[in-house]
């Protein structure tokens, strides 16, 4: 693409290969660590997935690292899959990371494959599939942690309980906030019925785990036949003071609603209640009350797996900025790598809905521009009803000739607000939308002076102990009214309803030049400043 180059500039994408989930994210002493599920020979070497690194001083600016995890062992041979880390407990304690270490079944081998892997036989009770793991790492006088070594004791968990299938990943371990001393892996799983659950194992020391319990939930369950990728949070509802534990989930097969909801084949949401506390010895599930039921988290195209970051007293959030089914994008062709994760965001908790408040440029990097602009790098602000397109600009010659693409329709994106509806269509004429073209969500109204909601004038992002990071100004908008900001950052935009009540993430990508705003509710207002980092 001549003048939109695909690859954005501060949304983390990996070096070549393939990124998906974020993993192991963690904030030590000013720094941001983030892994991510990584093939580096994606599509052209077998499948090898383990841990890609980078780091960041404001979750913005990214610089890459050697890998973090690999697979290799017996336990792992197929994959080091998702997990989250623990940050050291003590000064000189190291950075732990819980992983997923995958194993193909026995069908998925050959005869000779399973001679040379079991020369001996296959061991009586050999667990096929998933097992949960430990490796540790530590920074190096940089800083930056070294490529982690794993335990000798793996796996610390060899499969699931009785009543389980080896859909059993994605190990997040937290301190347990009702028990002092004790701690909690929480697993997403399917049951042998084929229902998606999540599991949870407890221990005292992070080494020796127990059996396992189920989470059941007393009230609106999102179902699916597999839930992965989940996190446990306790917050604090800051209109009531409440406190409260949210369950995000990515739940598979859930069906789409006829309305607005639900419309992508993965979806990925939260309950929020109360998980009761028990006994960790006791039989039994575990119940989790339901207060508010499922909702999305994103209501966009390309948004999946997220985690909260370890190591600070804030919920910070990244997720995967793409799908499954979604390996066709054009970034492997031009540039030998797919996918990137999204804008982080700080979540908060009111009156039972999480407001996801992305950590973005300021102006000077992201300028705020009108009707008119073109350029790679930009936000939009739509105050009231209105509608914003954003569209290839189709260049100046080049292949394309004179007029840009050849004929060919653009790229295009509409962005329209009414009432209190808004809706989001895609046209991507290169680049199929594999889970149709449009996408919509109904905001909650704003109360005056409510103080719900930040702009996103944001400030310093790198100290995650001041209580100002990432915060803009409080306050909403006069009379009820909406707004809703459009971050574009080269293929990468994020579309955030009154200041995170909402979120639409989704990818773009154009044939030949910069993009082109077109708003008529914008004109008057334009400013076409320069590009920001073009990388």
């Amino acid at each position: 693409m001549a003048g939109n180059g695909h690859r954005p500039a501060f949304h983390l994408a990996p070096p070549k290969g393939r990124l998906n989930d974020p993993n192991g994210l963690v904030h030590l002493d000013g720094t941001w660590h983030v892994c991510y599920q990584w093939d580096p020979g994606f599509p052209h070497a077998p499948r090898r997935t383990g841990w890609g690194y980078a780091t960041s001083p404001d979750l913005l600016e990214w610089r890459h690292h050697p890998p973090m995890l690999a697979p290799g062992e017996e336990y792992d041979a197929d994959g080091c899959f998702s997990g989250g880390a623990v940050a050291p407990q003590r000064p000189g304690d190291p950075v732990e990371f819980f992983y997923t270490g995958n194993l193909p079944g026995p069908a998925a081998l050959t005869g000779a494959e399973l001679a040379q892997r079991f020369p001996d036989g296959i061991p009586v009770g050999h667990v096929w599939g998933a097992t949960q793991c430990l490796a540790t790492t530590a920074p190096g006088p940089d800083g930056i942690l070294r490529p982690a070594v794993k335990d000798a004791a793996n796996p610390l968990v060899a499969g699931p309980p009785p009543g389980y299938t080896a859909h059993y990943r994605d190990p997040v371990v937290t301190a347990d906030p009702d028990v002092p001393g004790r701690w909690r892996m929480l697993l997403g799983a399917q049951t042998d019925d084929r229902r998606g659950t999540a599991l949870l194992h407890y221990s005292t020391d992070r080494r020796r785990w127990d059996r396992g319990r189920e989470i059941v939930l007393d009230g609106p369950t999102p179902g699916g036949y597999m839930w992965e990728c989940p996190n446990l949070l306790r917050m604090t509802d800051a209109a009531t003071g409440v406190e409260y534990d949210v369950l995000i989930v990515s739940p598979q097969g859930i069906r789409a609603e006829d309305g607005d909801e639900r419309r992508n084949r993965y979806q990925c949401g939260y309950v929020v209640g109360h998980l009761l506390a028990d006994d960790a010895g006791a039989p039994g599930p575990l119940t989790f009350r339901v207060t508010e039921p499922f909702r999305e988290l994103d209501h966009g195209f390309e948004f999946y797996a997220p985690q909260a970051f370890a190591g600070t007293g804030r919920h910070v959030l990244l997720g995967w900025m793409g799908m499954p089914e979604e390996d066709d994008q054009p970034t492997m062709a031009s540039g030998g790598w797919l996918h990137c994760l999204t804008f982080a965001r700080e979540l908060t908790l009111h009156e039972g809905r999480l407001i996801q408040t992305p950590i973005v440029p300021g102006e000077e990097a992201m300028p705020t521009v009108g009707d008119g602009h073109r350029g790679d790098i930009f936000r939009v602000a739509l105050t009231g009803d209105g509608a914003v397109t954003i569209r290839d600009s189709g260049g100046t010659g080049g292949q394309y000739g004179a007029g840009g693409t050849g004929g060919l329709p653009r790229t295009r994106l509409d962005v329209e607000l009414r009432g209190d509806r808004l809706m989001v269509r895609r046209h991507s004429p290169e680049w199929p939308n594999h889970f149709g073209d449009e996408r919509a969500t109904t905001l909650p109204r704003r109360r005056r002076g409510s103080g719900t909601h930040r702009d996103l004038e944001l400030g310093d992002h790198g100290d995650a102990d001041d209580g100002n990071a990432g915060h803009g100004k409080a306050g909403t908008i006069g009379g009820g009214g909406h707004r809703v900001d459009i971050l574009a950052d080269h293929s990468a935009v994020e579309i955030v309803a009154d200041d995170g009540a909402a979120i639409f993430s989704l990818r773009l990508f154009g044939l030949a030049g910069p993009w082109e705003v077109s708003s008529p509710a914008l004109r008057g207002g334009s400013r076409n400043a320069g590009n920001a980092r073009n990388d």
